[in-house]
């Protein structure tokens, strides 16, 4: 129940934060609004959106129950401090050959699902970006009525190809840092989609304040989200002790050498099956 602003994981950044992201990320995005825009009547987007929300709502239990066991399994026995992994997310990677190394198969199902998750996810977003980006920007440059179909299907390709290179140069520039990957895409998403959100709320309650204005005041609002994100990651130094996170320990692990050794066995055997 801290309220210190250095720590990261309270019950009050998840409730508030998470909140405003998660109302941000499905009522307000592009990827979200092209679905709602697919269906014939209001009436159908409404079911639309509580079949998401419902689903959302059950991932979140899974990841949740995902955290439980890990926790149970490595409290006293913290990979990354008996320096078996280098950073946190290899962590759940680790638990699944562990466990499932008995069981052929299982692993390369999980991997599989973690790809085929990642591409559908990927997938939509560079799609959202370049139709909002031929829509929205392309369009008004140009005539629309100099733009044809064949043109705007030639456009929507070429910007899905660059921004497909473009977010694939970014996957490995991550891999490069020390963060924990889920803090640095909720750095970036929650400095970016709550101020739409903000863009949206003053939409329903104030219909007379004209787009100059609303762009005016997003563009000033992303600019003091860039800097407070950008000035977080290179100058704050969280405590471990102060970042909300749970204690673990390595006091029951095994010699890094021989859990070293085991792991490799496991990935050889599913290399020669």
């Amino acid at each position: 129940m801290s309220v210190h602003p250095s720590a990261r994981y309270t019950v009050w950044s998840v409730l508030i934060g998470g909140s405003l992201y998660s109302t941000s990320v499905c009522a307000c995005l592009q990827t979200q609004a092209q679905r709602f825009m697919c269906v014939k009547t209001t009436r159908a987007a409404q079911k639309v959106a509580w079949v998401n929300y419902m689903l959302i709502v059950a991932m979140l239990f899974l990841c949740a129950g995902v955290g439980f066991v890990l926790f149970a399994k490595y409290s006293h026995c913290d990979p990354l401090l008996a320096k078996l992994i280098s950073k946190p997310d290899q962590l759940y990677p680790l638990f699944v050959i562990q466990t499932f190394s008995r069981l052929p198969g299982l692993t390369g199902l999980f991997i599989a699902s973690i790809l085929s998750a990642s591409l559908s996810t990927i997938s939509s977003g560079i799609n959202s970006m370049a139709t909002a980006i031929l829509e929205d920007i392309y369009k008004r440059i140009l005539k629309q009525s100099t733009v044809t179909d064949e043109r705007q299907a030639i456009m929507s390709k070429v910007l899905s190809l660059a921004i497909g290179i473009l977010v694939t140069i970014l996957a490995f520039a991550m891999s490069y840092l020390g963060n924990n990957i889920i803090v640095i895409v909720f750095q970036i998403a929650g400095s970016f989609v709550t101020p739409i959100l903000g863009v949206y709320i003053l939409g329903f309650f104030a219909p007379r304040v004209n787009s100059r204005s609303i762009l005016i005041a997003l563009s000033f609002c992303l600019l003091f989200q860039s800097w407070v994100m950008i000035g977080a990651t290179l100058t704050a130094k969280q405590h471990f002790e102060r970042d909300g996170r749970l204690a673990v320990f390595a006091d029951e692990c095994l010699h890094s050498f021989n859990s070293s050794t085991r792991i490799a066995t496991n990935q050889e055997y599913f290399h020669q099956a």
